[in-house]
């Protein structure tokens, strides 16, 4: 049995809505934690930056459909830049 027009139409706004989040997040570099709580990198301990790179160099999908690798990458150039800045 295969999707309504309802649930597609759902589904795809359900995605749009959830990368729209995701953008949102990044580019005030809220990053959001396993237990759904935002954190500023700012605010985020060097070994929990480091820790999330290696997660996100991990993972091959973290993100929504064809933005993953997009988004993925500008967060990890966030986190890097973070970790030079305290140096």
């Amino acid at each position: 049995m295969g999707f309504g027009i309802d649930e597609v139409a759902e589904y795809e706004y359900d995605d749009y809505f959830e990368l729209d989040r995701q953008e949102y997040n990044r580019d005030r570099k809220l990053w959001e934690q396993e237990n759904g709580e935002l954190i500023h990198v700012s605010k985020m301990g060097t070994s929990h930056i480091k820790n999330t790179i290696r997660m996100l160099n991990k993972n091959e999908r973290v993100y929504v459909e064809e933005e993953t690798w997009y988004i993925k990458e500008e967060w990890i150039n966030i986190l890097v830049n973070e970790l030079q800045n305290r140096r």
